[in-house]
């Protein structure tokens, strides 16, 4: 099987560097105006050093596509090579939020198959040329449309993500990532803390009032998030994360776009669609949206 990945910042690095380890055939497709490194280093979590070979893909040879670009990168990037991609390829989004699967579902044929991936592997570029996988976590991998994998394609792609099988039910699982980035993203980017910082009770409002919005919407989306496992879940990656600075924190700081719109953006969007009220989410999209201007 051929695999090629799409986005290579730190999380494309790191799946990439998986799929090697697992001697897996995987090669990197570069976005425009991007050059590929002809190698790079990637430090595990136990301080080693390994070096990768990065080879350039052969487009209409793709099997498999795992798209790791920023949420509001994903269809721009895929629809100048939907054409060239084989009839019976399969599609990975792996990005933070959700929203991009709607409009790319529309853009596959019949025989093409989607899939979302959503991780707590941490991963953090150091250089262009240096990645660290800055922590464990685990991924959860399945299918939301299209032909059923050939079951080679099934067992490699679970290989090379780690995963033991696909999940049936894998827009539950990136909601459930989806309401701890809802809570914890636009607080850290508003104000320019580490996720430790979320632990002061002067955040507390705040992060009941977003995770309780989120809930709401995903039920009245048919999804299931019990609110108080899913705040105290919020609690826990603070915790375990305190000394991090999230993605979206370190967009603001940098003066760079945001995956706002796909975070808690989505959440509003779709409890507009849905008849559910959203102020503390919208509040949030509205703060960033200013704190990048």
């Amino acid at each position: 099987m051929q695999f090629a990945i799409l986005g290579f910042g730190a999380i494309g690095k790191l799946l990439h560097w998986q799929f090697q380890r697992a001697k897996l055939n995987v090669s990197v497709i570069a976005k425009a105006q991007q050059a590929l490194p002809n190698t790079y280093e990637l430090i595990d979590t136990n301080g080693v050093h390994h070096s990768a070979h990065v080879k350039p893909a052969h487009i209409p040879s793709i099997d498999c596509l795992i798209v790791c670009t920023k949420a509001y990168q994903v269809v721009d990037a895929l629809k100048p090579l939907i054409e060239q991609l084989p009839s019976s390829s399969s599609i990975v989004l792996c990005h933070n939020g959700l929203g991009p699967h709607i409009e790319v579902c529309e853009l596959l044929g019949a025989e093409q198959s989607l899939l979302l991936a959503t991780t707590t592997h941490g991963a953090l570029t150091k250089s262009s040329t240096q990645v660290i996988h800055s922590g464990l976590g685990t991924t959860k991998l399945g299918q939301i449309s299209g032909s059923p994998l050939a079951p080679l394609l099934e067992r490699q792609l679970l290989a090379g993500f780690g995963a033991e099988r696909l999940t049936d039910d894998v827009l539950s699982a990136v909601w459930q990532k989806l309401v701890i980035n809802c809570a914890i993203n636009p607080l850290t980017a508003i104000h320019r803390v580490a996720n430790g910082e979320l632990l002061d009770k002067r955040f507390n409002a705040d992060i009941a009032a977003i995770v309780a919005e989120v809930c709401q919407v995903a039920r009245a989306d048919g999804i299931t998030l019990d609110p108080q496992a899913s705040l105290e879940k919020v609690y826990q990656v603070i915790t375990a994360t305190a000394s991090n600075t999230s993605s979206m924190a370190q967009d603001v700081i940098a003066g760079r776009p945001t995956e706002i719109s796909a975070i808690n953006g989505y959440v509003c969007q779709r409890g507009t669609l849905l008849g559910v009220t959203t102020p503390n989410n919208d509040k949030m999209v509205q703060w960033v949206v200013n704190a990048t201007r």
